[in-house]
């Protein structure tokens, strides 16, 4: 909601402007406020309350690990102008470190089930250099304002097999099949 306004992680701000956009419908205080705990809490802004905003927010979460979520994040940060085309090693090292950080705050026990399914990270840290060299795939593309689907598309014959099968299972959903 208030990335129009500029910040999606200004508590206030989206809180502001999401109660302002709810007096438009027609709602109980009950459903107005289920709905304002989603969206001010689906970005880490503050705890979750309900069980809706606690599936919101881990659903939000689980769009942005693994592998299509160093890409969404990559292009977020290269549209912010925080990396370009010299992206370095810690510059990498801290998405790959802000993804597992998300992870961490995932609420339901299933969430954690499935975001260990698309997992990028290894007993070796070599994951930190895959992650490199995907990013420096990824930042001349989202300079151009090629969108993150069209990215995974582009380079998933370009990085390593494995994460090409995570990729590939996150693009299809098929992660979240049970098994």
């Amino acid at each position: 909601a208030a990335l129009v306004t500029g910040s999606d992680y200004n508590l206030e701000t989206v809180k502001k402007f999401s109660v302002k956009l709810l007096r438009g419908f027609n709602l109980s205080e009950n459903e107005r406020e289920t709905i304002l705990d989603c969206i001010v809490s689906h970005e880490d802004s503050k705890e979750p309350n309900s069980l809706e905003a606690k599936i919101v927010h881990d659903g939000d979460v689980l769009d942005k690990l693994g592998v299509l979520g160093l890409i969404r994040h990559s292009v977020k940060s290269t549209n912010m102008g925080l990396i370009d085309e010299g992206v370095t090693f810690e510059q990498a090292k801290k998405i790959v470190d802000h993804l597992d950080w998300r992870a961490e705050r995932l609420q339901l026990q299933k969430a954690r089930v499935l975001a260990k399914k698309v997992s990028i990270k290894d007993s070796k840290d070599t994951h930190y250099t895959k992650a490199l060299e995907m990013i420096r795939l990824i930042v001349p593309l989202a300079k151009k304002g090629v969108r993150s689907e069209i990215i995974a598309s582009r380079i998933k014959t370009k990085i390593d097999p494995k994460w090409f099968q995570k990729l590939s299972n996150q693009l299809k959903l098929t992660y979240l099949e049970e098994k």
